[in-house]
């Protein structure tokens, strides 16, 4: 660090970044002018934005076409007054003109990225602050083109859409995504099967224009200029600008910049005849990019790139020479930051490198020369692209095997910040002794290694974690509800009517947050579609190796609906058995007890609501009760079989149609929660509900106010519910 300055610097940066931000003045680069567009933001608030389209992307929801454009060099004007950002997003009906490189005014509702409303779902704010998206403008319309596009603007968007048309006529649909991704920087035509398939073998780095495809491709100019019988300062210098215009060219992601100013220091050190140190460089590389975003600090992206090689100067260090040996090294390196961020690790992905990376040059060549001569012939073009094809047909292969592996994932869950630091404490010490012990001891080095990694990988399991007994999940409009078992968990419902996808982005990243990779059961309680769409994908994730479901379980009457025969053939094709249960039936795995009250044999296929599944959890000396969408007149005649319970999950979303004054009685819980989707359509939860939810005595917690909301249940009888939105505010607490 003495001899390295631009170390200390860095270090100094980051330090005063998270000051920053702890402070609340991390608007001084997100907004110079001052909070206030922040908080009209907060209240969406009309507004207009002036800056320059330097992307612009349409796609396609519901039949309808939405255009998003992307503004720099912008500023807000409110109530007639500037004030300077740095970039926006406007989102704009219909298709609309290329107006890439052109300056335009847009008028719309300001408002904020969205915050995650439950554990390990994705975090929308934080992912667009990392590419300097601080404000969304949305419902925009476009009041003025105040300067045309450059030629220099026009001619880089051609050339990109001229690139996915060639990559297109050459490649099938499949690889073709994939190409785009690896060449182009366009990943929004990546197939999701493909995505995932690379996501578990550990390879999905690959898809993104990273700091390995710019290194490779700047070795390889460099050495095609040598070939050529250029002197090494031309050869260097030739090959930094291609490089940099290639760059342009795919927009310079965060780490193809990386590479490039890396890329570049070294170039400029053959040529003055230095040698290049890899810290250093890396530590230019992150106080040019954190003084262009300071942001950044907090992006999985930035955080991987600079710990793969912060990792491989290390094992320069620690003088670890074999591949295998580097390989695993960086795999526990960079473990708490790919733990952080996505929640599980491909265990697999150590071999699977070893393979993919060495094919990576072949796979980049072969689509470059396609891309390049396809643009004169196509037919040569394909000729060309064999061996890109047949390397991704084995790299999809590879992901698609190690999918259905049970060991082939790791899912530990969510490694908190203050683990990840006690995580590097470790490994440093044990880095210390390798490095100071050198040769001298061998036998004590290899015992030190086994109880560091022993150690690391126990950090990494998440044995310390008390999570939640029960989390009710903001799904928008609909009902999802997980509760750890000492097995695992149990789904019970999982939908939404105003969340597409909601299995995918809410459901399963939660399991993942809380490192649930089995699931006892999955209870459907009716068929309305915001009770069952989300699980129906969480059963098709159950066909992979890392989530394993034992049961589906529905009511009686369910068996003969289409929707009971969609979720069975699902469940069968997971290899999930199917049971129908009824009134009286009992499961239960020693923790946790549950009982069906409701319904019997009754057919309600064409009364869905009435006939929802009713039942008890009892588990930790505390007793739920789950309701459905219930309708008054059933609970009238549940009366006499309802027991007292400590929460009440309420039933269908606290409409005024449920929850009466004599149910609430029989009931007496001392907490009442509420799914709903904020500013529903159906006005839920009810006025008359709330009220009568109050005069019972009971505390009412909501998901669209306060997010998934997280219950914490103790043995003596006592308990709490925590928003997940307002960590740090107790919505209710009991004591029995």
């Amino acid at each position: 660090m003495g001899k390295r300055p631009m170390c200390r610097i860095v270090l100094v940066l980051m330090i005063g970044i998270l000051l920053a931000d702890i402070l609340g003045i991390s608007w001084i680069w997100r907004s110079p002018g001052g909070c206030l567009p922040e908080e009209k933001a907060l209240e969406k608030a009309a507004g207009k934005a002036v800056g320059r389209v330097y992307r612009q992307e349409e796609k396609e929801f519901d039949h309808k076409i939405v255009t998003y454009l992307y503004l720099k060099n912008t500023h807000l004007i409110i109530h007639s007054k500037k004030y300077p950002i740095r970039n926006i997003k406007c989102t704009l009906q219909g298709r609309q003109r290329n107006l890439s490189g052109c300056t335009i005014c847009a008028a719309g509702e300001l408002s904020l990225p969205p915050l995650p409303g439950n554990p390990g779902e994705f975090n929308r704010r934080q992912y667009e602050r990392g590419r300097k998206i601080d404000f969304y403008l949305k419902n925009a319309t476009v009041e003025k083109v105040a300067v045309e596009a450059g030629r220099i603007s026009r001619f880089l968007d051609s050339l990109r859409k001229k690139s996915t048309e060639i990559l297109k006529q050459i490649f099938p649909e499949k690889d073709a995504g994939v190409l785009q991704a690896m060449l182009t920087g366009e990943k929004q035509e990546v197939d999701l099967e493909v995505k995932e398939a690379y996501q578990a073998a550990g390879i999905s780095h690959v898809l993104a224009i990273s700091g390995l495809h710019i290194t490779m491709a700047g070795m390889a100019v460099w050495k095609c200029m040598l070939l050529l019988g250029l002197p090494l300062p031309a050869a260097s210098v030739t090959a930094f600008f291609l490089l940099w215009c290639y760059g342009i060219f795919i927009g310079i992601p965060t780490t193809s910049f990386r590479a490039l100013v890396m890329f570049g220091i070294m170039a400029g050190g053959k040529i003055i005849g230095r040698a290049y140190d890899l810290v250093t460089g890396l530590a230019v590389a992150a106080i040019l990019l954190l003084t262009d975003n300071p942001d950044l600090l907090w992006d999985t992206g930035f955080q991987l790139s600079f710990t793969a090689v912060a990792g491989l100067a290390l094992c320069s260090a620690m003088k670890i020479r074999s591949q295998a040996g580097t390989g695993g090294f960086l795999w526990l390196f960079s473990l708490p930051v790919v733990l952080h961020g996505f929640c599980q690790v491909s265990l697999a992905g150590l071999l699977c490198n070893l393979l993919v990376i060495p094919l990576m040059p072949f796979v980049l060549g072969s689509g470059m020369a396609a891309l390049v001569v396809g643009a004169f012939h196509i037919l040569a073009g394909s000729i060309l692209a064999i061996p890109a094809s047949l390397i991704l047909r084995l790299y999809e292969w590879i992901g698609k095997v190690v999918e259905k592996i049970p060991f082939g994932v790791w899912t530990p869950g969510k490694m908190e910040l203050s683990v990840c630091v006690a995580y590097y404490c470790v490994l440093a010490l044990v880095c210390v002794a390798h490095i100071r012990w050198k040769d001298k001891n061998a036998a004590g080095k290899r015992a030190v290694w086994m109880a560091g990694v022993l150690v690391l990988l126990g950090l990494g399991t998440g044995f310390w974690k008390q999570g939640a007994q029960v989390l009710m999940l903001d799904v928008g409009q609909g009902d999802g509800i997980l509760v750890r078992t000492g097995k695992g968990g149990l789904l019970i419902d999982g939908g939404s009517v105003s969340r597409k996808g909601v299995g995918r982005s809410v459901i399963l990243p939660v399991l993942k947050h809380e490192g649930i990779t089995r699931l006892e059961g999955i209870f459907i309680t009716h068929t309305d579609q915001d009770h069952y769409n989300g699980a129906l994908e969480v059963l098709e994730e159950s066909g992979k190796g890392w989530l394993d479901t034992e049961w589906l379980f529905m009511p009686v009457w369910m068996e003969k609906t289409q929707v009971g025969q969609e979720l069975e053939k699902a469940a069968e094709k997971s290899q999930v058995r199917c049971r129908y249960i009824k009134t009286g039936d009992r499961i239960g795995d020693g923790e946790v007890a549950i009982t069906m009250l409701h319904p019997g044999y009754e057919d309600f296929s064409q009364k869905p609501n009435d006939g929802s599944l009713v039942f008890t959890c009892e588990g930790w000396n505390h007793r739920i009760l789950f309701t459905g969408d219930l309708t008054s007149d059933q609970e009238e005649a549940l009366l006499p079989e309802l027991p007292t319970c400590d929460i009440l999950k309420t039933g269908h979303h606290g409409s005024d149609g449920s929850s009466r004054e004599s149910f609430l009685e029989a009931v007496n819980p001392s907490v009442s929660l509420i799914s709903c989707g904020k500013d529903n359509r159906y006005g839920h939860p009810g006025r008359h509900t709330l009220e009568r939810l109050k005069n019972a005595g009971s505390s009412v917690c909501r998901t669209d106010l306060s997010g998934a909301l997280l219950v914490y249940l103790e043995e003596n009888g006592t308990g709490r519910v925590e928003g997940y939105r307002q960590r740090e505010k107790l919505l209710a607490q009991w004591c029995r």
